[in-house]
């Protein structure tokens, strides 16, 4: 055993390394003069409830459908806001527009474009590199046993919303469906907004969210086209549209003030450039990726940053180009240049830290969960596409999930029903308001945030969490924290 002074936690910690113990049972460490660790299980299937209920939290997710017991047993409920069918537009231009369906982003209820599109986008990558990992009827879930894999028919619910929000007649997305009153789903009957006005300005479809549906759309096309050729030809002509509009727009539309504003849409015009030109092989998309995305160097050349998230999704773009199949030889060695000592870096900041992720001290921010797992997404995806064989990657896979669910100086699960201590009161307005004196396992809570929440202050910053169902700075989960765990475990359960 070898202990190390953590500063993020203020502790000594001690690490013992049983590798080597393969045999299946429930153990537990024992070490004189420390309480006896909880009891823990090893055995080859012990991550597939655990992947099945990260899963199933879009499900609960889901807006616009009654979630029947037989699926969401205690949890069931009514239709929610039912009123999104005759969504009204902010700024009253236009008559009202059906934009229901997609799923409720996070504690809140409104339903985000660009939100959206990142869990797609995280969802897909893991179904691209573990599709073993996903069968039909593993989630319980309605369209279990149409012989498509239940992942796939889930992030189909909010593909179908993602394409409600495009304007047919210029190809822009509207960025959002606003969140209403709290209460129970079914029981909130507030008018629902289509926001798209600001300040004099209407009809407002922000370049960066339609950037960011155009890339999930054409990223899922050519997913689906083995599977549904005819959806996955919907998929691509809605992306070429959002992307004409693109084009119409060189000087960028502004956000909508509000969650996820992104007035800087470059990043996201490289990401939908090259998720098009894997979908289609069209030389104009390679253009302007080829002469775009050295000007996103960086992304891999900063030491104190993390990998990407909403509205920072240039590394996305340079994982998508990487899957086409007649890459630039030149972009390809510039990528391998870059991320090979990004990648050292990473592993380094992940093995040298005493908690096995790559976060650094100064990283517990809102949802500090979420980075330490984008970057093992980014780094198992850049293995795949530079040929990296060593199994360093899944390693920090590994420590980071075990931090997630308790690893870590809190002893702490951050994902419901998994680990001796967990997850129990969710900021969430579902959870809060459905009477049920239980949550369902599986939910992602964004974890230690030692910046804006005041009333937590600890000279520790990693110990800066509350399991409250009041603190939106700590325990908020959302649609695109899930995903990449999903990715995580997928990946680990895949070696």
């Amino acid at each position: 055993m070898i202990t190390d002074f953590d500063g993020a936690s203020g502790e000594h910690v001690w690490s013992a390394d049983f590798s080597d113990l393969n045999t299946e049972g429930t153990y537990i460490m024992q070490l004189e003069g420390v309480a006896d660790s909880p009891r823990f299980r090893i055995a080859a299937d012990v991550y597939d409830n655990l992947l099945v209920d990260v899963m199933r939290y879009y499900y609960f997710q889901r807006q616009g459908i009654v979630l029947e017991s037989q699926y969401a047993g205690p949890f069931a409920r009514g239709i929610g806001h039912p009123q999104d069918n005759v969504a009204a537009f902010r700024s009253g231009i236009a008559n009202a527009r059906d934009a229901s369906g997609g799923w409720y982003d996070a504690g809140d209820y409104g339903k985000y474009v660009n939100a959206g599109a990142l869990a797609v986008s995280d969802l897909l990558w893991a179904y691209r590199l573990f599709p073993d990992a996903f069968l039909d009827g593993q989630s319980n879930i309605p369209e279990s046993g149409n012989g498509l894999p239940d992942l796939l028919d889930e992030v189909r619910w909010e593909l179908d919303w993602i394409l409600k929000m495009q304007d047919g007649a210029t190809g822009g997305f509207w960025s959002r469906v606003g969140t209403t009153e709290d209460g129970s789903p079914d029981e909130a009957d507030e008018t629902r907004y289509i926001e798209d006005s600001d300040e004099g300005r209407s009809n407002v479809m922000p370049t960066a969210n339609s950037a960011s549906a155009v890339a999930a759309l054409a990223m899922a096309s050519t997913v689906y086209d083995a599977i549904d050729p005819a959806y996955a030809a919907t998929l691509l002509a809605a992306a070429e549209s959002g992307w004409h509009y693109l084009e119409a727009h060189p000087e960028g539309v502004a956000s909508i003030p509000g969650p996820y504003m992104d007035d800087q849409d470059a990043d996201e015009r490289l990401w939908a450039a090259a998720a098009l030109y894997n979908a289609t092989s069209e030389d104009r998309y390679q253009q302007y990726y080829l002469a775009n995305y050295q000007t996103f160097a960086g992304i891999w050349q900063s030491r104190d940053d993390n990998a990407y998230g909403v509205g920072l999704s240039g590394m996305l773009a340079f994982m998508e180009y990487g899957m086409v199949a007649n890459p630039d030889s030149a972009a390809v060695a510039w990528f391998a240049d870059q991320y090979t000592p990004w990648r050292a870096h990473m592993l380094d900041r992940a093995q040298s830290g005493v908690w096995g992720t790559t976060l650094l001290d100064e990283d517990y921010y809102w949802g500090s969960n979420a980075p330490a797992l984008w970057t093992v997404v980014t780094l198992a995806v850049g293995d795949a596409i530079t040929g990296q064989t060593d199994d360093v990657t899944t390693q920090v896979a590994q420590q980071t999930l075990s931090y997630i669910l308790g690893q870590n100086p809190l002893h702490f699960s951050y994902v419901s029903g998994y680990g001796v201590d967990y997850v129990r009161r969710p900021h969430s307005a579902i959870w809060s308001n459905d009477e049920v004196d239980a949550i369902p396992a599986g939910i992602l809570v964004g974890g230690p945030n030692a910046y804006t929440n005041p009333l937590l202050w600890s000279t520790a910053p990693a110990k800066r969490y509350v399991d409250s169902d009041h603190d939106w700075s700590t325990n908020e989960h959302t649609i695109y924290w899930n995903s990449p765990l999903v990715f995580v475990i997928a990946m680990i359960q895949s070696h």
